[in-house]
């Protein structure tokens, strides 16, 4: 009889051990789901959310780019209308200034007594027989000395700070 109950019992702890197995297997092949539903969730949210952040970033960068387009278009606009606005200015202002030259506009003057003038050029001889020539090189003599005195200067300079 000690057998029996033995080999009893043996089979009554394998039968619940199997029965308990099943239903485990089942809990966690039911719990694996869930966690892989929740995870496929949790990734399709975020990939909406990336998506949705990409789709505002794209309407907000189309929409600057519009606007600077317009404001471009705008100011190319006003600045054509400004150039016609300045070369209409400048020929009704030659045409008026031609209407008064073809008119005949002119003004006489009477003048009365004598009147000499002489003429004068650059070539004339100036003070002391010297031309114009003469003075514009030694202008340019007196130049160049005060040059060559300053970089003197400046050279005699840099070379006592470096003592």
């Amino acid at each position: 009889m000690k057998n029996k109950i033995i080999i009893f019992t043996f089979l009554s702890v394998i039968f619940f051990s199997l029965i308990s197995t099943v239903y485990a297997t089942e809990d966690f092949k039911d719990d694996l789901k869930d966690t892989a539903n929740s995870m496929q969730n949790t990734a399709q949210s975020a990939g909406d959310m990336m998506k949705d952040y990409a789709e505002d970033a794209k309407n907000q960068m189309m929409d600057s780019t519009d606007k600077a387009r317009d404001n471009m278009k705008n100011a190319a606009d006003d600045t054509k209308d400004n150039i016609e606005n300045i070369g209409n200015n400048v020929r009704e202002t030659t045409n008026d200034m031609a209407n008064v030259i073809t008119s005949n506009q002119t003004t006489t003057e009477n003048l009365t007594g004598n009147y000499n003038t002489t003429k004068t050029t650059a070539n004339s001889p100036t003070t002391a027989s010297r031309n114009a020539t003469m003075w514009m090189w030694i202008m340019l003599a007196v130049v160049a000395v005060l040059i060559v005195g300053l970089v003197w200067y400046y050279a005699s300079q840099t070379n006592n700070t470096k003592h």
